[in-house]
């Protein structure tokens, strides 16, 4: 109970508390989305409802309660922007010709779901972004499912304390 206090506490502040290992764990100040949106900045997203219905389930992520339609957001990186070239391999998501690090597929999200042929190449579009939990080497995200759509975000989040 002091638990869902806390986290009711830090909702109240416009923190986040981002338990996902896809980037670091620890609280995070929720502001603003930029404009422009950069690589590197780290974003709190809702999925489609399509892809929470078809991923989440699959992968026993609880939902009927949060942000985005019955489940909460999830926390990526921005690794691509709009007019980027993405090249997902077997050897990991390449930006632009470059390999970027913590990037390989992993065999337990692709041996956990029907992705369908997960190998492709993007030009990302005017309002298209990928993005990318590079901390954890089973983080759902743009390797799996593509690029998201600038009206997914919810807000930046900027690290406030990291465990």
């Amino acid at each position: 109970m002091n638990f869902v206090l806390l986290l009711w506490i830090i909702s109240l502040f416009g923190l986040v508390f981002n338990l996902s290992s896809s980037v670091e764990i620890g609280i995070y100040n929720e502001t603003p989305i930029p404009d422009p949106i950069k690589k590197n900045t780290i974003m709190s997203l809702c999925l489609p409802t399509a892809i929470q219905s078809d991923v989440f389930t699959n992968f026993g992520i609880p939902t009927g309660a949060g942000r985005c339609g019955g489940v909460q957001p999830i926390v990526k990186k921005i690794v691509g922007e709009p007019g980027d070239t993405i090249s997902v391999t077997e050897n990991g998501v390449i930006v632009n010709g470059t390999l970027l690090p913590n990037s390989t597929l992993s065999e337990v999200v692709i041996k956990g779901y029907d992705w369908g042929n997960i190998y492709k190449d993007y030009t990302l579009s005017s309002g298209e972004y990928f993005v990318l939990g590079d901390k954890h080497p089973d983080s759902l995200d743009s390797r799996y499912f593509g690029p998201v759509k600038k009206t997914w975000f919810i807000a930046a989040l900027e690290p406030l304390w990291l465990i």
